[in-house]
Formats: structure tokens, C-alpha cells, sequence
């Protein structure tokens, strides 16, 4: 008995550092394996013909007059430069500038208050990206000299099948910050104009992670 429990210990004293190497290249592998990949959330765009739309509430177009604009530009380059690798995209065409598509908006009020449905029919597109911006600042209420890009807004795709047009797909409550990491009281490091530009990238990122599959981060 004696002898049967020393060898039992000699064979687990022997093996034990064979199992803590064997941890540690576990370990190790897992640490170079590339992070999990999610899918899009809407994979409908591939072959079709598509348009960018952004609206802002009034009031944040008063104090930012370009941010349509200029939301819907930095939108469309991320996903133009998805229609030539991978399938999610593949042969999608954009077929209105962002600031055609602004020039639209200015030139026809009466869209801001008509069904988001029956734009998309009239634009003639067979897909149009639309997103809503319902807030949007670049220094916070705690103290009006610390900055941080905060934005929120509501994703829809019109699908237009038939002359008649139906939203497909909607995610609401997309709210991004920037600084990504920045503390809710913002930082002093900074200016309007870097929160401006820095938070409709976040933002144009995120929707883009909407429509391709994208390794989480």
C-alpha cells in the first residue's frame, strides 16, 4: 500500500511540470488567436443600388450645419471600400454623391417631413441607408471647457421592391463618444472641431460593422 501511494506521487511530481507547460502553451495559443468575427447584422446589400441619407434634428443643424453631410460622406467611403473584397457588399453601387444626396435635401424641405419609405421610391435606389441624428455635442454638461464628442442616432435600410418601399432593418440607440475612453466629465485636451470630426468617425465606423462582418474590438 505504502509503496503503491510513493509511486503514485513520484508519477504526479514527475508530471506535474509536463501539465503546467502544457497550461502555459494553451494559454499562449489562445493569446495569438485572432479575435471571434461578427457577422453583419443586415446582408442585404450585395448587388444592389444604394444612396446615404442623414438627417439631423433642427436645432443641431443650426450650430452644425455640414454634420449631414458630412456624416453621410465619411459613411459611404468606409462602405464604397467594401465593394471590392468580401461578398457583403460585393457589387453594391452607390449611386449619388453625399452631397447630391444634401443638395436633395436642401432642395426638397418637404422630404423631412414625408414617410422615409416613400423617399427611398424616389430616389430611384433599390436600398437607401438612413440615419437619424437626435443628439449630438461636443463638450459635456458637466463643465462648458471640458470636451467630449457624444452623438446618438437610429439606423434604418429602405428596401424598395416593386415601386413600394418598407424598412427592412432598424437599430436604434447607436450612441458613440469620443474620445472612445475619455471619462463622462470629458477631458481638457482638445477642441470642437477635433470631437466633431472624431465622433462621426466612431459613429460611421460602427454603422459601417452593421453591414460587414467585422472582428470584435
Amino acid at each position: 500500500m505504502h509503496i503503491g501511494r510513493r509511486l503514485l506521487l513520484c508519477f504526479g511530481l514527475v508530471t506535474l511540470p509536463w501539465l503546467s507547460a502544457g497550461c502555459i502553451l494553451v494559454g499562449a495559443a489562445a493569446a495569438t488567436m485572432p479575435p471571434p468575427t461578427i457577422e453583419a447584422q443586415y446582408s442585404n446589400l450585395a448587388g444592389q443600388t444604394v444612396a446615404v441619407m442623414v438627417w439631423a434634428d433642427r436645432d443641431i443643424r443650426v450650430d452644425w450645419p455640414s454634420l449631414q453631410l458630412d456624416l453621410a460622406t465619411a459613411i459611404q467611403n468606409r462602405l464604397m471600400q467594401h465593394t471590392a473584397k468580401g461578398k457583403a457588399l460585393a457589387g453594391a453601387r452607390f449611386v449619388y454623391s453625399p452631397q447630391s444626396m444634401d443638395d436633395y435635401q436642401q432642395d426638397h424641405p418637404e422630404a423631412e417631413f414625408a414617410p422615409i419609405e416613400s423617399t427611398a421610391v424616389r430616389l430611384g435606389v433599390s436600398r437607401l441607408i438612413y440615419v437619424e441624428v437626435e443628439d449630438f455635442s461636443t463638450r459635456t454638461d458637466v463643465a462648458g471647457e471640458m470636451f467630449l464628442g457624444r452623438i446618438s442616432a437610429t439606423l434604418k435600410v429602405v428596401e424598395v421592391d416593386g415601386g413600394r418601399g418598407s424598412v427592412a432593418f432598424e437599430q436604434r440607440d447607436l450612441t458613440c463618444t469620443f474620445p472612445p475612453r475619455a471619462p463622462k466629465e470629458g477631458t481638457l485636451r482638445g477642441s470642437d472641431a477635433l470631437m466633431y470630426r472624431g465622433v462621426l468617425q466612431v459613429l460611421a465606423e460602427r454603422i459601417q460593422n452593421q453591414f460587414v462582418p467585422h472582428e470584435m474590438g
